[in-house]
């Protein structure tokens, strides 16, 4: 069994991964902030399981920056 396990709300997407992060990112950016509601915080993964990528969204929301969903 993988080390981390998550899923989408709706359980169309999975990710799992054999090892655990080393650090946790932080972005407090008016736009983090506004996507989510508070400071965004965000793991790196070296190879990360995704199943139901075709399930997932994305789009440019800045010159630097792309969302997914």
């Amino acid at each position: 069994m993988s080390d981390l396990v998550g899923h989408c709300l709706c359980d169309a997407v999975r990710i799992s991964a054999d090892e655990k992060p080393k650090a946790v990112e932080i972005c407090q950016c008016t736009m983090c902030r506004r996507w989510g509601g508070g400071f965004y915080a965000g793991i790196s993964l070296q190879d990360p399981v995704i199943e139901g990528d075709a399930d997932i969204s994305r789009y440019r929301s800045s010159e630097w920056a792309e969302r997914a969903f």
